[in-house]
């Protein structure tokens, strides 16, 4: 086990006795004592043998069968009986930010089968929260592996949370307690609508219709909503300056083509307008004359380019002068 030297401090103060450790701790500046409780409570399970290499000056002390167990939950009890009130309750809050991270990310990197599995005897609501704290692509995986009343009820949940408290969700506190990590205090949630129009933008076009049109059925404001904040090919002829340039930079030829061989004549002349008239001819050329090109064939290539312009756009590279009302 690779160790850094900020955790072998976590653990050397964690196998101390009380009051050996509220010495060190009460020495610590506040910067000191922030780092060193965030790493108490990432440890997880620390062997005897890792405890003893950290502590083989003292190994005479330590029982073979020593285990320190790093958590939120022993961290936190832990640092109560050290610190006095003021500075507890500063480290707490950094306990709990840096496992709220952790969490999601262990979930993320559950495959998609095992969230579907999970979030399918929850709540609406819960299921709501763990879709909008995860990447959009992966959501909208799931999403079709749940049946569609119910997909239909955590896309409208999802539309209208706020902050949303740990402590109202009990049953969701518990499982991620014990299958992912130690609880987190809130869900601070972003723009929700946007990002379930990333969804959106992840599902195939038939899939992609599916949802839409049982969401309208279901609130046609929320579907409306959505529809403003999903990025189309059509959108970018809003795209101001040379941002075109710049997009068509990061596209391969093949792809361009592809993908304008199924788009407006606006979106057309859009990219062959900002070519040489060399690389114009030629790409039309492969328009007009190459192999014709399945719905799915052109899907896939516009989305490959739309998500290239939403990286763009999302850094500040390229500016879309469309007005989303959300």
């Amino acid at each position: 086990m690779l160790i850094s030297g900020i955790e072998k401090a976590a653990i050397f103060i964690m196998s101390l006795s009380e009051d050996n450790a509220r010495q060190i701790i009460n020495s610590l500046d506040q910067d000191e004592l922030n780092t060193i409780s965030v790493a108490m409570a990432k440890l997880g399970d620390v062997d005897s043998e890792t405890v003893e290499k950290v502590l083989i000056s003292f190994a005479h002390d330590l029982n073979q069968s020593l285990n320190i167990i790093g958590n939120s939950r022993t961290a936190e009890k832990f640092l109560s009986k050290v610190l006095d009130e003021q500075k507890f309750n500063t480290v707490l809050e950094k306990i709990k930010n840096a496992n709220t991270n952790t969490i999601w990310e262990m979930i993320s990197n559950l495959d998609d089968g095992s969230v579907a599995q999970f979030i399918k005897h929850e709540y609406p609501q819960t299921a709501a929260v763990i879709l909008t704290k995860i990447p959009s692509y992966k959501a909208a995986k799931i999403l079709k592996m749940l049946s569609q009343e119910y997909s239909i009820e955590v896309l409208r949940r999802m539309m209208y949370l706020d902050s949303v408290k740990v402590e109202t969700l009990h049953d969701l506190e518990q499982v991620l307690e014990t299958q992912l990590k130690d609880k987190t205090s809130a869900f601070n949630l972003e723009d929700n609508t946007k990002v379930i129009a990333e969804i959106f933008n992840s599902f195939s076009k038939d899939d992609e219709q599916m949802f839409m049109n049982s969401l309208k059925e279901r609130d046609p404001i929320a579907a409306e909503k959505v529809s403003k904040m999903m990025l189309v090919i059509d959108d970018l002829i809003f795209i101001k300056g040379t941002g075109i340039q710049s997009i068509m930079q990061k596209i391969d030829n093949n792809t361009l083509i592809v993908a304008l061989s199924g788009a407006s004549e606006a979106i057309k002349d859009l990219f062959l307008n900002s070519m040489s008239q060399r690389v114009a001819r030629m790409i039309s050329d492969e328009i007009g004359g190459g192999v014709k090109n399945s719905k799915k064939e052109i899907f896939e290539a516009q989305s490959r380019i739309l998500k290239i312009v939403k990286s763009m756009l999302g850094d500040g590279t390229i500016v879309l002068d469309k007005q989303f009302n959300g």
